[in-house]
């Protein structure tokens, strides 16, 4: 650390990293150089800093990945959709590195050494490059210019002078190349939320607010109606009464469009009205309606901006009855083919359209504008929704999660009743996800408890008799009668096995059971055929060599069964017969038509998964069936 006197007001500054070349006396900001470790140039007073939202502010302390730091320098650019700040952090540990502050969220680098790096206009966003053997992917390119400095800073820094970035991502990390020096620098680093740094020593918004938040009310430059800010990062706000978009960044108000025509519709949320999600209240203060053509036709979408002063924005997105609360990504997904990767997580492609914006009202932290255009490719796994947007030099990602209607409704405690639910949304999680495997499971248990069941009256059955028989070559009718046998117990069914040696013929079987007892006789015929032979060179067959006859509420007693058989005139050869008495024989028909049954369970819950599923790629890139039905417009 060391100490000096400014050489315009006398007034001490401190330079508290050995790394520090310049900095910005806070008494009378004069810009001091450092030269040959003690001789100190005065270069002229540095230009003011624009008033933004930032709560940091030099003395600010923190930690990252338990390591404090103090802020001990700054750097403000202006870019075409605002303001981002630049602070130099010093270490504990002696490491000096930048905090990157944009829109509410925050970057942690360190400068790395790097070989040669591709020429800024060389790159375009989603440009692949390989660095220090690791793979990223261009996300982000600005002109920007800086507009002051302050605090320590490691090189000479001056107003107006032009700084190109380029944003990187891999994965959870982060990257940006500064080509405001030749050679260009490398800082890599990541995203880290807020409340991981643990600040101490903010700015107090209450005692210190800044000049633009001092106008909180004013009216439109165009029309003169009232207007609003909630939150001093805002750059941009829509009037409601007559579609102008205006500038907030800028003193005089620029007007950055007007709206064709006003909206056609009132809003599903009112601006100013607040909800609540995930435990935290937020306030809808921006509104904006989006389109895409396809065919002709033009579908439209609504985006409503949700604030909270400590949690920052999130996007509520509405489309035909449908809603998803959305959140910019915390890391880069990776897309492998139509497949996109987020936390472990893969999303399957679902379209890619270019949306344009075709009216704003209330608040935004960028310059959005009315015809404002983006690629955008969405992919799903419902309930989640991720979604790519890509303009001429910025590839963002947000992801998203389904919110049923009525959740919206409770949120917001809104006494007019949504649009209703129409069509299946993207992300709109299927009421049939996981139906097929449970009625699998299902399936499978009442199967083992059936089959159980059948093969314990397979066990309980018993054989009564046996017997074989010949049928002699004739066209006449033979008859044979089998020994007594008893029936006892109760009354019980009766099954009667029959089975033949039948080759290309047939014959007719009439079944006699005769109780001696009584004299009570009950009768059954059946016929069986069988045939086989080639044709062309292949074999077939035809009909069936054994069947059976059941008797239901036999009695007990002694019984007979006599067998008459008829066999064809021109039959060949004898035919040899067996027949078989089963008391309690269970039906196998009756079992089959159990699975069948059974069956039917998971046969319907797969069949109304699909169509489920079939519904909702209808309107993709890549519809999973080629029949088509009704499809549902957007509102």
């Amino acid at each position: 650390m060391k100490t000096t006197n400014c050489p315009a007001c006398a007034a001490p500054v401190t330079f508290r990293s050995g790394a520090s070349i310049l900095a910005v006396c806070e008494f009378c900001s004069s810009t001091l150089l450092r030269r040959d470790g003690d001789f100190i140039e005065n270069l002229g007073k540095m230009a003011e800093l624009m008033d933004d939202s930032t709560l940091i502010q030099l003395g600010t302390q923190g930690q990252y990945k338990g390591v404090h730091f103090g802020v001990i320098g700054r750097i403000q650019l202006k870019y075409e959709a605002g303001l981002w700040n630049e602070w130099h952090l010093l270490f504990d540990d002696n490491r000096a590195g930048w905090l990157g502050e944009a829109g509410g969220e925050f970057f942690v680098t360190f400068q790395q050494p790097t070989g040669e790096l591709p020429g800024f206009h060389e790159l375009k966003p989603q440009t692949d490059l390989q660095i220090n053997g690791r793979p990223w992917t261009v996300t982000d390119l600005e002109q920007a210019m800086c507009i002051a400095g302050r605090g320590e800073l490691p090189f000479k820094v001056g107003a107006g002078y032009r700084v190109d970035t380029a944003d990187l991502r891999s994965g959870a990390e982060f990257a940006t190349i500064d080509y405001s020096e030749t050679p260009p620098l490398f800082f890599a680093g990541e995203k880290v939320p807020v409340a991981s740094f643990k600040f101490g020593n903010l700015r107090d918004p209450r005692t210190d607010t800044p000049k633009k938040m001092d106008v909180g009310a004013f009216n439109c430059p165009s029309c003169a109606a009232p207007l609003k800010l909630h939150s001093p990062k805002i750059q941009s706000v829509g009037c409601a009464s007559c579609g102008s978009v205006i500038d907030v960044s800028n003193p005089n108000l620029a007007i950055l469009c007007k709206a064709e025509a006003k909206l056609d519709r009132l809003l599903a949320i009112q601006l100013g009205t607040t909800g609540k999600f995930d435990g935290v209240d937020y306030e809808a203060i921006g509104y904006m309606r989006r389109e895409l053509e396809f065919g002709g036709k033009k579908f439209g979408w609504d985006e409503y901006l949700l604030f909270n002063l400590e949690k920052g924005f999130r996007w509520l997105g509405h489309s035909n009855g449908h809603w998803s609360l959305i959140d910019n990504a915390e890391q880069m997904p990776r897309v492998i083919g139509l497949q996109s990767h987020y936390k472990g997580e893969r999303y399957e492609h679902f379209e890619t359209y270019e949306a344009s914006v075709v009216y704003v009202v209330g608040e935004f932290y960028w310059r959005v504008k009315v015809g404002d255009k983006a690629n955008v490719a969405d992919y799903v796994l419902p309930p989640g929704i991720l979604s790519q947007e890509q303009s001429e030099k910025e590839v963002t990602w947000s992801v998203g999660r389904y919110i049923e209607p009525e959740a919206v409704q409770q949120a917001f405690t809104l006494k007019s009743r949504l649009p209703q639910k129409r069509g299946i949304a993207p992300n709109q999680p299927s009421p049939y996800a996981g139906l097929p495997w449970r009625m699998w499971k299902w399936f499978l248990l009442l199967s083992a408890i059936a089959i159980a069941v059948q093969m314990g009256f397979v066990l309980k059955s018993k054989v009564l008799h046996r017997e074989n028989f010949t049928a002699h070559l004739a066209g006449s009718e033979q008859s044979f009668s089998t020994k007594p046998f008893e029936v006892s117990g109760g009354r019980s069914s009766l099954v009667v096995r029959s089975r033949t040696d039948l080759e290309n013929s047939w014959a007719a079987y009439n079944f006699v059971l005769l109780n001696q007892d009584n004299g009570e006789v009950l009768r059954a015929t059946r016929e069986l055929a069988y045939y086989r032979g080639y044709d062309d060179g292949e074999s077939w067959e035809e009909g069936n060599r054994k069947d059976a006859v059941a008797f239901n509420d036999v009695p007990p007693g002694r019984y007979v069964l006599d067998v008459d058989v008829e066999m064809p005139k021109d039959a060949k050869r004898r035919v040899t017969n067996s027949v078989e008495v089963v008391r309690g024989a269970p039906s196998w028909i009756n079992w089959l038509l159990m699975q069948l049954l059974l069956f039917l369970l998971p046969a319907w819950a797969s069949w109304r998964t699909h169509s489920y599923e079939v519904e909702r790629w209808a309107d993709s890139d890549h519809p999973k069936s080629t029949s088509s039905g009704d499809d549902d417009d957007d509102d």
